[in-house]
């Protein structure tokens, strides 16, 4: 099947179809529509779109791959294909295309959805190496708290900034993560899957942020796509705070469950989430390849 397959770089009319291929692969992560599309693949990671190419076969689009590049490390990201020899071929493409200096490992995820991409993963010898947990829960019983221990400031009055650098400084710490340009934090936020009402910046007296929160709305659920706490204000309970901002926001706005997505390396998130009531519900492997 891959004598026929031709790989070229990614266009803007080529996002109908990768959000058909993020609804046959992307489970449990939620599809794309062509619009979402279209933001993801255009984000300053990805180049602007540039490390973006798509598997064609018969004149139909097969197979999507990108790359981003944080080093040490090489992002295989998105990678979704219709077969083997695609996803292989897209794979073999991104790798060599994203290799730079400093540039010496390469990660890329599979789902349960994707035995042919992982039989092209493995067949190229990347290893098993950590996982990203889903986890979820109703947004009811509410947690029983006190007082919100900062300031929360949301929609118009959310500090962008302060938020943004908080992101970067927060996830410096957790594997699979790279820094977030200016430019992707605000288009996310300004995204068709934006959930104003659920993110939110928290402040100390003296306005300083400290804490953030970042939510995502999907048709039937509402997602927490990032928190984060200075590390001078962890132990205070702002984490479970947030937490349950979160919650008690879906519970108003009758969103039936919230999710979030950790990676398994993660300790204090997952155990924040846990304590909050979030029981797991699936898990997409990583796997890793250094060079």
């Amino acid at each position: 099947m891959a004598g026929d397959l031709a790989l070229r770089p990614f266009t803007l009319a080529d996002a109908p179809a990768v959000a058909a291929l993020s609804a046959r692969y992307f489970a449990p992560d939620p599809a794309w529509t062509a619009e979402v599309a279209q933001v993801e693949l255009t984000k300053d990671a990805l180049g602007g779109g540039r490390h973006v190419v798509v598997a064609e076969r018969a004149g139909a689009v097969v197979g999507v791959g990108g790359f981003v590049r944080a080093a040490p490390w090489l992002y295989v990201w998105p990678l979704a294909a219709d077969d083997e020899a695609a996803a292989g071929a897209l794979l073999d493409a991104v790798v060599a295309a994203g290799r730079a200096p400093g540039i010496d490992r390469a990660r890329v995820s599979t789902r349960t959805g994707e035995p042919h991409k992982r039989a092209a993963v493995a067949a190229r010898g990347y290893q098993r190496s950590i996982d990203f947990v889903y986890l979820g829960r109703a947004p009811t019983p509410p947690l029983a708290l006190g007082p919100p221990p900062a300031e929360v400031r949301r929609g118009a009055a959310l500090d962008r900034a302060g938020a943004h650098a908080l992101q970067n400084l927060a996830f410096a710490e957790i594997p699979n993560t790279s820094p977030v340009t200016r430019a992707d934090f605000d288009a996310g936020l300004d995204s068709p899957t934006a959930w104003p009402t659920a993110t939110s910046s928290w402040h100390a007296p003296d306005g300083r942020c400290v804490g953030f929160m970042l939510g995502v709305r999907e048709p039937d659920h509402g997602v927490i796509d990032a928190v984060g706490v200075d590390p001078a204000w962890r132990g205070r309970g702002l984490g479970r705070a947030m937490v349950a901002d979160v919650l008690a926001v879906a519970a108003a706005e009758g969103v039936p469950e919230v999710r979030a997505v950790i990676a398994s390396t993660n300790a204090a998130s997952l155990a924040l989430h846990h304590r909050a009531g979030f029981v797991e519900r699936a898990r997409k492997e990583l796997w890793d390849l250094a060079w």
